[in-house]
């Protein structure tokens, strides 16, 4: 159905995405993990022409606030057991969604 590479690859390309962002002029935020073995693939499922793969795993929150130019305040919050769906059409990622 789908490898373990293929589903990091386009997990990491999802939550590029749609988790990334710049919230205002002086924000990032950005929704990563560090290793593979932080994400656990729960159950795999093929509707029509669209694979749904739910997985469970330890994601980390991070926001960049530039108020001060030269000295960016960082902020990290860890966020454990967060359920998620990644939707694969075509080999290509589709959507992805976390329960946060």
């Amino acid at each position: 159905m789908i490898n373990k590479k293929v589903f990091y690859s386009l997990l990491n390309k999802g939550l590029f995405q749609k988790y990334s962002k710049n919230a205002g002029p002086i924000q990032e935020i950005n929704v990563t993990y560090k290793k593979k073995q932080d994400i656990h693939i729960l159950q795999k499922r093929k509707l029509f022409d669209v694979i749904e793969v739910d997985f469970i795993g330890r994601f980390i929150e991070e926001k960049i606030i530039f108020a001060n130019l030269s000295n960016p305040i960082y902020t990290e919050i860890k966020l454990d057991n967060i359920k998620g769906t990644l939707f694969i059409k075509n080999n290509l990622f589709e959507n992805v969604i976390l329960e946060i």
